[in-house]
């Protein structure tokens, strides 16, 4: 048996939460404030090596945003944006993120989903880059870590903050009623497998916190929320949640 940290990927299906069969993510994320990246705002990378360079890929990207010309450019944890003639590099080591967290979760063999929400006023305009690192093998279905950044005014003054580590993507990105971004902070309690989809003890709970982003960091936001995973009648994991009142 082994212990492993849990969290579960949004599922495509939209179901409502009910008190027996619980809900899914994208009702919980629904829940909590407007979603900012949607599959609308994806762009796809392009990935390749240089002539006599290391064994870590180029990704690239380059189009229009907020009607100016846009180069996109990662290579090992470095994110290059050139725009016109100007250059700006941000190191994902040196992005803000929470104490504890890991440094980096970027994977730099795998390619990384890109989003671009794009706004006439540049200032308005955000960037995010996530890099799944780690899949579970077998046990809850989707366990993994992965690292998730987000750009926040990236054609003028760019901050880089670092999603916390535990199912972190771009589609976790929220605006709060008070017009803040924020993102969530999930915790999962142990659990134990009888075998790769069987539990051999109770299902985990576990809190959702969320928090703002802010110039220097991140900061607290609504109360902190607390459930706990389902299971089903024989035993074998669960994707869908309840939530305490």
């Amino acid at each position: 048996m082994r212990r492993l940290m849990l969290f579960l990927m949004i599922v495509p299906s939209l179901v409502l939460a009910s008190n027996d069969k619980g809900m899914d993510y994208k009702t919980f994320r629904m829940m909590q404030g407007e979603q900012i990246f949607n599959e609308s705002d994806r762009k796809e990378f392009k990935g390749g090596y240089l002539v006599g360079g290391d064994d870590i890929q180029y990704f690239t990207w380059e189009g229009k945003v907020s009607n100016r010309n846009l180069y996109i450019e990662v290579h090992a944890g470095t994110i290059k944006l050139r725009i016109g003639k100007k250059w700006i590099i941000r190191d994902a080591n040196n992005a803000l993120s929470f104490p504890g967290d890991s440094k980096s979760d970027f994977d730099q063999y795998t390619l990384p989903g890109l989003y671009v929400k794009s706004d006439k006023l540049t200032a308005n305009t955000l960037i995010c880059i996530d890099s799944i690192r780690q899949k579970a093998g077998g046990g809850w279905p989707y366990t993994y870590k992965s690292g998730a950044y987000v750009l926040v005014d990236p054609m003028g003054a760019p901050i880089l903050y670092k999603m916390p580590s535990v199912g972190a993507a771009c589609d976790q990105l929220i605006r709060k009623k008070n017009g803040k971004l924020a993102v969530p902070k999930w915790e999962v309690g142990d659990f134990m497998l009888a075998d790769k989809s069987h539990l051999a003890s109770p299902p985990p709970s576990f809190t959702v916190q969320y928090y703002q982003l802010e110039k220097t960091g991140f900061s607290k936001v609504g109360n902190l929320i607390t459930g706990r995973y389902l299971s089903n009648e024989d035993g074998t994991v669960n994707d869908r949640f309840t939530i305490d009142h």
